[in-house]
């Protein structure tokens, strides 16, 4: 099933082929159908295209994508005062053909509130290549549509009933529909669907994998989101694990702690605006939609992180050590599994491999890349040269079992996910993976002359202690560890597309 783009509002999404939800605003959409022409009715036998209203035209040749540059779908749709659907949809075909099968749109899978609809297609209309052809006037069940020739491009225009619910609780004129290509094309081509009907509060796409269904305008933020979300567990799961296992004998330091409230702030804030941006800008409509799983995840995550909140003033006080310790890595281990929830690891089959699979890359992520940081944190800044012969062994060892976790969980998951190595390569989402790849193996070289620096510093204050704040080894330990910070920055970026990007088969 090839994957659709949705453009609402002007931002383009990734969404599935089919049966994007639609939170429906009647009380707009009749205080402007006075002004608003609807579809004309059509007629069994051949006619000129009806004139849609603006909201509803045929995507203009200019606009790249399916349907107009690249073989697939457009679709165009606006809501009727009646609370109908006005659509106007267009497929170029890779190949010439003769004729064409439509049947009432597949909206299966549309979920809660519209498990009932019965789609009726009325007042249909056909041109092929600029030619009217003969189509029936309604839809009830599959037929074909002699196209009068061999033919590239097709134009449909036509009204939807059937696929709008009032939605309960709600405000007065607030609903649900849902909208599907009625071209059989659509069944293994792209789709892009445009609607400019200010009535449509939010689009949802619930084929897709849980973490891409929220596909209107309001979640064009959602890559930056997601981006401060990993951040943000990375700073407050590599500091716990960096103050348990790395720093000597746990003891109480202030500006881990200070680490360790910036990355709860960070997460906890990141969390929960990814749930309320989308939410505030399209009427509130989103949170019907979001997965139960999806809600309870969040809740949790922010549970945990406003509980660690308010015992960072005890975690400054004393060493974490013995059940100190234990609490600290149950709280890492806890906060990932909230984000293995919302992963496509929980998505198709194999999920007894790809959640532990999951669940492991996030802790080495945690271990290597909050580690890091909070190791900046506390010997760069100040120079803090007398604690290095001890912290960094034991870090190395912390960041090199990490690395390993790191490939193998990921070459994993990578190869379950994608659903072999062959749609891995020939994918967006491998593409993306090497990217992430290559970024990670930079990270790499740079730990290496991290470690370098590293050891030269530790050699020169054995030797000379007096001189070790001067050492230029030190500002090049602070150079490297700076880079390889900005590198796993742009990793947690490339986490953050991959979970946007619909894997192959997905």
């Amino acid at each position: 099933m090839g994957a659709a783009a949705v453009l609402l509002a002007g931002a383009v999404v990734v969404a599935d082929r089919g049966v994007p939800r639609m939170e429906l605003d009647r009380a707009r959409a009749l205080d402007r159908a006075a002004a608003s022409p609807s579809v004309a009715k059509g007629s069994p036998t051949p006619t000129a295209s009806p004139t849609p209203s603006s909201r509803s035209a045929p995507p203009a040749e200019d606009e790249a994508g399916p349907g107009t540059t690249n073989p697939g779908v457009a679709m165009r749709v606006a809501v009727r005062s009646d609370g109908s659907l006005e659509v106007a949809e267009q497929a170029l075909f890779e190949r010439e053909r003769a004729t064409l099968a439509l049947a009432p749109p597949d909206v299966a899978g549309a979920g809660s509130g519209l498990d009932s609809v019965v789609p009726v297609v009325r007042d249909l209309q056909v041109v092929a290549d600029g030619r009217p052809v003969e189509a029936p006037d309604r839809l009830r069940r599959t037929v074909v549509v002699d196209l009068g020739g061999p033919t590239r491009m097709v134009e449909l225009r036509y009204v939807l009933d059937g696929t709008t619910r009032r939605s309960l609780p709600s405000d007065v004129g607030r609903g649900l529909g849902v909208v599907a290509p009625i071209s059989t094309v659509a069944m293994d081509a792209e789709v892009m669907l445009r609607t400019g009907d200010e009535s449509v509060l939010n689009l949802l796409c619930p084929r897709l994998a849980r973490d891409a269904r929220v596909c209107a305008s309001g979640d064009e933020g959602s890559l930056e989101l997601r981006v401060l979300v990993y951040a943000g567990y990375a700073m407050v799961a590599g500091t716990l694990v960096f103050w348990a296992l790395v720093w000597p004998e746990g003891q109480a330091d202030q500006r881990l702690r200070r680490l360790l409230r910036d990355g709860v702030v960070v997460c906890a804030v990141a969390s929960v605006l990814l749930v309320l941006v989308p939410w505030s800008a399209h009427g509130g409509g989103v949170l019907q939609a979001v997965p139960r799983e999806d809600g309870v995840a969040v809740l949790v995550r922010v549970a945990v992180l406003v509980g660690l909140a308010g015992f960072l003033s005890d975690l400054a006080a004393e060493p974490v050590v013995g059940r100190r310790r234990t609490a600290s890595l149950a709280v890492v281990v806890l906060l990932a599994l909230t984000l293995v929830v919302q992963s496509n690891a929980v998505e198709g089959g194999w999920l007894l491999v790809k959640v532990p699979v999951t669940l492991g890359h996030l802790l080495a992520t945690a271990g290597w890349l909050g580690g890091l940081v909070a190791l900046a944190v506390v010997i760069i800044p100040q120079e803090n040269v007398t604690v290095l012969d001890e912290v960094i062994p034991r870090f190395s060892t912390v960041a090199f079992a990490s690395v390993v976790l790191l490939v193998v969980t990921g070459a994993v998951h990578a190869v379950l996910v994608t659903g072999g190595v062959d749609a891995l390569v020939s994918s967006s989402y491998g593409l993306v993976l090497v990217v992430k790849v290559l970024l990670f193996g930079a990270m790499l070289a740079l730990g290496n002359h991290g470690r370098r620096y590293a050891h030269d510093v530790t050699f020169r204050r054995l030797n000379s202690p007096e001189r070790i704040a001067l050492s230029p080894g030190v500002h090049a330990l602070a150079v490297v560890m700076g880079a390889e910070l900005a590198t796993a920055f742009a990793v947690l970026g490339m986490t953050a597309v991959l979970v946007l990007v619909a894997p192959p088969g997905a």
